[in-house]
Order: structure tokens, then sequence, then C-alpha cells
């Protein structure tokens, strides 16, 4: 008897000591449905030329060369959605916006003669030359538009 209530009662001290804790570890992993460590989510237009850009990429960089935290996404028919677990912090963000023609190759053509690679069809000063910088703020909607401009031939 004395050993039965003896394993009873630590068991019982041992699973009132472990409460709080897993109370407190199930606090924590609770974010209130919030973004993953602080991302949240972008979105936004782009146009070429006064068009909706076809197809691309953006790209959200960080200013501040302390963060490696960047995130970028597809852009189709004009517009792209990065969501919250790609997103971005709070602060500020350099954008690149890229666009090469479509390949309508097959894949086995692609292989066989890969060719020159393809040009890029948006101007420098919103790729590789981007001063546009744009700022990514709490408890408000992201959502930035560019008016891209295509190479000049």
């Amino acid at each position: 008897m004395y050993l039965m209530n003896s394993f009873v009662f630590r068991t019982l001290k041992m699973s009132l000591t472990a409460f709080p804790v897993l109370i407190a570890m199930a606090a924590v992993g609770c974010g209130g449905g919030g973004p993953p460590s602080g991302r949240l989510p972008i979105s936004g237009e782009v146009t070429l030329d006064g068009q909706p850009l076809d197809q691309g990429a953006i790209q959200f960089e960080p200013t501040d060369k302390t963060s490696k935290l960047n995130a970028g996404g597809v852009i189709a028919n004009g517009k792209y959605n990065i969501g919250s677990e790609q997103g971005l912090p709070p602060g500020k963000y350099k954008v690149l916006i890229t666009s090469v023609p479509k390949d309508t190759r097959t894949a086995e053509e692609a292989m066989n003669n890969p060719g020159e690679p393809p040009a890029e069809r948006i101007a420098a000063k919103y790729n590789s030359e981007s001063a546009e910088v744009v700022e990514v703020v709490g408890g408000k909607k992201n959502e930035f538009s560019f008016k891209t401009e295509s190479v000049k031939k």
C-alpha cells in the first residue's frame, strides 16, 4: 500500500510541476494567429509601359545591411502576392523588378541549344540600378504598386 501511495504521490507531484511549464510553452507557441516570425504579407500591382506586366519577378531586399531577410514573388497578369510565411518584417526594402520574354521552346530544344540568356525587358532603373525603396509597416495593409518602363532599344 505504501508503494502505491508513494507512486501516486510522485506522479501527482510531477504532473503539478510540469503543468505550469506545459501551459507556458503552449502560450509561447500560440502567436495569436499573427504572421510567423513577425513577417507581414505584401501585395500589389506592376505595369510595364502602362499595361499590366504579363509575367516577371519582384524582390524586396533590406536597405539595412545588418538584416538578412528578404522576400520575392512571381508577378502574373500585373499582380504579385507574397504571403506572411514568406513576407517581411517591418522595415525599409529596396525593390527589384525583372521580366524576361517567355521561352516558347520545348525543354528538349532548350537543353540541346541553350543559346544566349534572354534579355531583360524592364529598364535597369527598376532592377540592377534600382533606387526604389518601400517601407513595410506593421498593422497596415502593405500594398505597393509600380509603374515600370521597357528597356529602350
